[in-house]
């Protein structure tokens, strides 16, 4: 378990690494970034209490907007997504 975010975005870029579908992982890992900067944020300087299935909900949808804006033939919606994110893991970016 990685103590520091450098660790954890190490350990993300080796995964993605080994992946067909690198950017999509990596749009990924900025969306959760991304996504616990706003959250943090809200709380820190509107007072609002943290609802923590909310952020999962928010990195998804801002990764695929991310996603879909680099690569506009992603298959997949944000629905498929929540169902199951296997799909970014098997998907190689259209060149299968």
């Amino acid at each position: 378990m990685p103590r520091r975010l450098d660790d954890l975005f190490m350990q993300w870029v080796e995964f993605a690494r080994r992946s067909s579908a690198k950017p999509s992982w990596m749009t990924i890992f900025y969306a959760c970034i991304w996504s616990i900067w706003l959250v943090r944020n809200s709380k820190i300087f509107e007072g609002k209490v943290v609802d923590w299935e909310r952020p999962f909900d928010v990195v998804l949808l801002w990764a695929l907007a991310w996603i879909k804006v680099k690569q506009p033939n992603f298959p997949y919606s944000l629905g498929d997504l929540l169902v199951s994110a296997e799909g970014i893991r098997d998907w190689g970016g259209g060149k299968n």
